[in-house]
């Protein structure tokens, strides 16, 4: 079955987020991340927007990659920092 159109847009911005994500925090140790002043809020912001994306993507397209934990990107990325104003950096650092 052929996706649809914004679902290659919609691929792209998380794949780009998740990028982003792994650029800024490459190399750094749990202890930099959190004293950065202004990274924690980049980082944040391209995990809402990989959650944003991913669930914009149509419902077949999800169906047809299951090795893909959709559902769990997306509520992770929303109890994370969609609600919750303090969210654990440890999770953009792998605690390290």
């Amino acid at each position: 079955m052929q996706p649809e159109k914004r679902d290659a847009a919609y691929l792209w911005n998380v794949a780009e987020a998740g990028r982003r994500i792994q650029e800024f925090t490459s190399g750094l140790t749990f202890k930099e991340y959190v004293e950065h002043a202004s990274l924690p809020s980049a980082v944040e912001r391209q995990f809402e927007i990989l959650g944003e994306e991913a669930r914009k993507l149509s419902t077949s397209f999800r169906s047809e990659h299951p090795e893909i934990p959709w559902r769990s990107i997306i509520r992770e990325t929303a109890s994370c920092y969609g609600s919750n104003p303090k969210s654990d950096p440890a999770i953009a650092t792998d605690g390290r």
